[in-house]
C-alpha cells in the first residue's frame, strides 16, 4: 500500500469513528498533541473532539465528501477537499457545506490525524445563501 493510500485509509478511518461516535477509535486515531479548528474558528483540543463525539448528544448522519486531494510531504499527510455534513446536537438538526484541511503525522502506531481545520461555505448554486444553524460543537 503506497504511504498515500495509508493517509486515505486514516481519513476514511477517522470519518467512520466520527459517524459512529466511537471515542476509542477516535483515541486512537488522533495525534496526543491534536488540535483543530472548528467552522466557527474556535480551537478544539483533543480531549474536547473526545468528549464531544464520544457523548450521545452530538452525532453526525451524513458526510459526504468531494475533490478530495491527498499529498505526503516526508511524515506529513495532507488531505483537502470540500464536503457536506449534517447531524444533531441535543436533538436539533444541523448541516453545512465546508473545505476542509486535515493534516496527518506518521505516528510509531500509524497516520494519525495532527491538526484539522474546516471552513463553512455557500451550499453549491446557493446564490451565496446559508444553510442550517451553525451553533454546534462540531468540527467537521
Amino acid at each position: 500500500m503506497s504511504r498515500k493510500d495509508e493517509v486515505r485509509e486514516a481519513f476514511n478511518a477517522f470519518q467512520s469513528a466520527l459517524m459512529s461516535n466511537n471515542a476509542d477509535a477516535l483515541d486512537r486515531l488522533m495525534a496526543p498533541d491534536y488540535r483543530g479548528f472548528s467552522i466557527r474558528g474556535e480551537l478544539e483540543d483533543r480531549q474536547a473532539v473526545l468528549d464531544a463525539w464520544g457523548s450521545s448528544s452530538l452525532s453526525m448522519e451524513e458526510w459526504r465528501h468531494e475533490g478530495i486531494e491527498i499529498e505526503v510531504r516526508g511524515e506529513v499527510g495532507i488531505v483537502t477537499g470540500n464536503g457536506f455534513v449534517s447531524g444533531t446536537f441535543e436533538g436539533v438538526g444541523w448541516e453545512h457545506h465546508v473545505h476542509f484541511c486535515d493534516l496527518y503525522v506518521n505516528s510509531p502506531s500509524g497516520w494519525q490525524v495532527f491538526l484539522s481545520h474546516a471552513v463553512e461555505v455557500s451550499p453549491p448554486d446557493s446564490g451565496g445563501a446559508a444553510v442550517g444553524p451553525s451553533e454546534h460543537p462540531e468540527s467537521r
